[in-house]
């Protein structure tokens, strides 16, 4: 009895693996028809692969190295990455990565969900701000018209710039107003901080005035300017008779005068247009968030 039972078993053990050989010969050949060889090129889950190697598919890796190109309709992953010493990504969705390195990335739609950052730290600051021949907001930028916008919707901007040009009120923040105006740098770069010293290229410094409501004074980032000439002197006199000993006085003689030599005062004529300005050249300003 014992005998039949272990030969038993010992039969249901070789079932078993016969059903698991037939199993993976299955899949085997399952995995086998979806990969195909077209011109040098493998392709899984297509038939006519245009690529080294092209996936019709999702494909999961912690890093991709990739020594070529690496062509996509997306890119994404929270602890994925790209790397290659000729690595560039081509998408034609949203791409997203947490290390893109060794190449480049291109594509109609192609994204990338943070700031772009090289081997010095970030390639465009929030608030940095640049001359722009459009005239309308480029994608990721605004226009430098002193609009007031929310803070919650521009928070990383709001947090480089604060109010240094200005509020409405507690929610919202003002952008510069670079309409018609020329830039200057700021005297002393951190104000009252202690990072910097003064140039003392401003004289005027102290009596700047806020840009806009609850914007910056003084020797402050966003505080602004009105225009004003240089304080200066133009000076000139004439005589209303002859001088002395009946010799005429060699200034400016107005004749009809009778008695001793005087000094009269006056103003010279006008000239000139509306304001003062050297040569220049329309741009508009706009400011990254």
């Amino acid at each position: 009895m014992t005998n039949i039972i272990d030969k038993t078993a010992v039969i249901m053990k070789i079932i078993l693996l016969l059903s698991a050989i037939m199993t993976s010969v299955t899949t085997f050949a399952s995995y086998e028809a979806s990969i195909k060889s077209f011109n040098g090129n493998i392709g899984i889950g297509t038939t006519s692969p245009s690529q080294k190697l092209e996936v019709a598919g999702t494909v999961s890796a912690s890093v991709l190295q990739v020594n070529g190109a690496a062509t996509a309709s997306s890119f994404s992953g929270a602890g994925t990455g790209l790397t290659g010493t000729a690595a560039s990504l081509t998408a034609g969705n949203a791409t997203t990565a947490t290390n893109l390195s060794g190449g480049s990335i291109s594509g109609t739609t192609a994204s990338i969900t943070d700031r772009y950052i090289d081997k010095t730290g970030l390639v465009m600051p929030v608030g940095s701000v640049q001359a722009y021949v459009g005239v309308a907001d480029p994608s990721g930028w605004l226009i430098c018209n002193g609009r007031s916008l929310l803070r919650t919707s521009y928070s990383d901007l709001f947090a480089v710039m604060g109010t240094a040009y200005g509020a409405a009120d507690g929610t919202h923040f003002n952008i510069p107003d670079m309409r018609g105006r020329f830039v200057r740098g700021t005297d002393d770069p951190d104000g009252a901080g202690s990072n910097f010293s003064a140039a003392g290229s401003d004289p005027d410094a102290a009596s700047r005035t806020a840009a806009n409501t609850g914007g910056n004074t003084g020797n402050n980032v966003g505080s602004s300017q009105t225009d004003e000439l240089k304080s200066h002197t133009h000076t000139t006199d004439w005589k209303t008779g002859f001088g002395g000993a009946g010799s005429p006085d060699t200034s400016f003689v107005r004749y009809g005068h009778v008695g001793n030599a005087a000094t009269d005062s006056g103003s010279m004529q006008s000239t000139g247009g509306n304001e003062t300005r050297p040569k220049n050249i329309n741009f508009n300003y706009i400011i990254k968030y």
